[in-house]
């Protein structure tokens, strides 16, 4: 009997394609600062599971003084209750996996997948609900589509792009944009965010170019 019910559990469980990795800077209220914030050590790893009411969080440690790290290491493991203005549930309520990386007096960086393009914009727009601010810090496309079948990666790192350089470049990608043929066009693209077309032509152009410039600068540094 058991085993038929595991069985039925299996058989109308749900899959989904992933085909974007974002990476975001969350800064969260003041009044309700994620307990990540409060460590003095340095983080090494989190372990984040969150249930109906309460959020559990195993965070590897590291003293960051210590002249051994490998020997100063601990886990801390923490339980705080789940609040209406907690970034975490907004992921799960988009069938999104938070996964907390680091964290800096209220800002917390996280990273999921999403399943498709359009999630990303209502992600972020019920995150910016929730907290204080959201920006992209970096926007990963992993979906496969050559013959080869390996994966195809385009990554950019926003953090240097102003916010409105950051918004263009983020819907872009999501959007296709950048696809070979391009999913999107520039008019389309430019109605879904609300602005003309030059003024997201100019925003596109400015954001490549820092974009480049910081790659073959990466790359410099590299060699």
């Amino acid at each position: 009997m058991a085993q038929d019910v595991v069985g039925a559990t299996r058989a109308t469980g749900k899959t989904s394609t992933r085909k974007l990795f974002v990476e975001l800077d969350v800064e969260l209220a003041e009044s309700n600062p994620c307990p990540l914030c409060s460590l003095d050590e340095s983080i090494v790893d989190v372990r984040h599971q969150l249930g109906q009411q309460i959020c559990h969080l195993d965070a590897q440690m590291t003293d960051s003084y210590c002249e051994c790290p490998h020997e100063c290491t601990t886990v801390e493991h923490i339980e705080t209750q789940v609040e209406p203005d907690c970034a975490c549930p907004v992921f799960v309520k988009h069938g999104c996996v938070p996964q907390v990386t680091e964290s800096d007096d209220s800002t917390v960086i996280i990273k999921s997948y999403l399943s498709d393009r359009e999630l990303l914009t209502d992600l972020i727009g019920d995150l910016k609900a929730a907290v204080e601010s959201v920006s992209v810090r970096r926007l990963k496309r992993v979906d496969t589509r050559d013959e080869s079948n390996r994966e195809k990666f385009v990554t950019l790192d926003l953090y240097e792009l102003t916010d409105k350089q950051r918004q263009a470049i983020t819907a872009a990608v999501a959007a296709g944009y950048y696809e070979t043929p391009r999913e999107v066009s520039l008019g389309d693209l430019a109605e879904r965010i609300g602005i003309s077309k030059s003024a997201l032509s100019q925003r596109l152009k400015a954001a490549e170019s820092k974009l480049v410039t910081s790659a073959f600068s990466r790359a410099s540094i590299n060699q």
